[in-house]
């Protein structure tokens, strides 16, 4: 547990700039939703996709949800963390089940106006091969597993936020 506290200092330590990691999440949506809409062959997303399985900086893997919420506890209330992690397990038990048994939990810390803020996430590592159809139904599936989906949800699924 002390080398994920460190990680998440680090990843503190290393955040960047909000506006830098929104560009990037921009482009990465635009990527992803580009493979869920057909336009994309898997080839042809990774290949564009410039993340892979890597962390940018700013980013640390937790092990488990329980370990996303003892994270999480360290740095908003409680009542906050429950609603991130509950959010970020429906997507997690839906990646899981669809077989993508890469996915990682991540906390992706951002500076804004001189201040850290954070996200929960999951990262799904799509497969180098498949049947395309059925990875964008998972995908899908995924995505839209919380009740309410958040602005990077609907980005990635193409849509415009509420």
């Amino acid at each position: 547990m002390e080398q994920l506290w460190r990680n998440i200092e680090r990843a503190q330590q290393e955040a960047e700039d909000l506006d830098v990691a929104e560009q990037r999440d921009q482009e990465e949506n635009i990527l992803f939703e580009g493979f869920l809409s057909g336009r994309l062959t898997l080839k042809e997303y990774h290949d564009q996709d410039p993340r892979g399985d890597t962390l940018y900086p700013g980013e640390v893997e937790i092990p488990t949800m329980e370990m996303l919420y003892e994270s999480l506890l360290r740095c908003v209330r409680r009542q906050i963390a429950e609603e991130l992690v509950d959010h970020e397990q429906d997507h997690y038990d839906e990646a899981i089940s669809a077989g993508f048994d890469q996915t990682k939990i991540l906390i992706r810390f951002f500076q804004e106006n001189g201040s850290i803020s954070l996200r929960p996430a999951i990262m799904i590592v799509l497969p180098k091969a498949g049947d395309e159809t059925e990875i964008r139904r998972s995908l899908r599936a995924i995505i839209e597993a919380p009740e309410e989906l958040s602005d990077t949800d609907q980005a990635q699924l193409g849509r415009e936020s509420n």
